[in-house]
């Protein structure tokens, strides 16, 4: 995944005078490079290759989660946060490039697009300090 970024929003309850226990919830975006390759080799004919791809696709999807947080000093507070976030099934095609040879016979190259089934959902955890300014 090479970046994820999310708009949620939160609902929560006081614990105390200082903590908040919360839920939340929002659409969600990545982008993620998914990738494929292969060495090959056939010791009795003396054939090597390699296969390999890749297609990056940039996804929507939703977030869920929850979390606590605590106020450790004035306009200071801390928290902790689970989220889950699930961007669905998607069918690609995955550019692909073969290229090989046989010992005494020679090489060459092929490509083609491999379909490829994805069904990407990500958990995260997130440790936080937020100061809020009055």
């Amino acid at each position: 995944m090479k970046w994820i970024g999310d708009i949620t929003g939160r609902v929560g309850v006081t614990v105390g005078d200082r903590g908040l226990v919360y839920i939340k919830g929002g659409a969600a975006w990545a982008d993620t490079n998914y990738t494929a390759g292969q060495n090959l080799t056939v010791g009795g004919l003396g054939a090597a290759g390699v296969v390999n791809g890749s297609v990056s696709n940039t996804r929507f999807g939703g977030v869920l989660g929850a979390g606590i947080e605590y106020g450790f000093m004035p306009g200071w507070s801390a928290k902790l946060e689970y989220d889950y976030f699930d961007f669905g099934k998607t069918n690609l095609n995955m550019p692909m490039t073969a290229t090989g040879a046989i010992a005494g016979v020679g090489g060459g190259t092929a490509r083609f697009n491999l379909p490829i089934n994805v069904n990407q959902q990500v958990h995260t955890i997130r440790v936080g300090a937020n100061y809020h300014f009055n």
